[in-house]
């Protein structure tokens, strides 16, 4: 092998190894995304409500690493709220909540997806 080729093996390497880390990150932020769809729709009382902001908060730290903090308190806070509903007697609240959770896990998702927008 040529001293003048080991640049381009190098480079070759750590374009593979970024892409492989991007890759695992692309999924396991969608299997976050997608056990919180899971409960955020099986949310009927305050228990299953709890459950969710359980999940959620032993979850924060690790996406913390790759999402944006914005995107990250736009859910915890959504969760709080439906949390916050879900111990109260209205009924009307806690489906606009699941809504906001839902928008906010979407978000959190858009931004670790394979594309253009996030490219640039």
């Amino acid at each position: 092998m040529k001293k003048r080729n080991l640049p381009i093996i190098a480079s070759a390497v750590l374009i593979a190894i970024l892409a492989f880390g991007t890759a695992i990150n692309f999924i396991y932020i969608n299997n976050v995304g997608n056990t919180l769809t899971e409960l955020t729709l099986s949310v009927t009382s305050r228990e299953s409500a709890a459950e969710l902001r359980d999940y959620w908060e032993s979850k924060t730290k690790s996406v913390s690493i790759t999402v944006s903090n914005s995107a990250i308190e736009r859910l915890t806070d959504a969760i709080d709220t439906l949390v916050c509903y879900a111990e109260s007697t209205r009924d009307d609240e806690p489906a606009r909540s699941i809504e906001l959770v839902l928008n906010a896990i979407d978000g959190m998702r858009r931004l670790e997806r394979f594309s253009i927008s996030n490219i640039m």
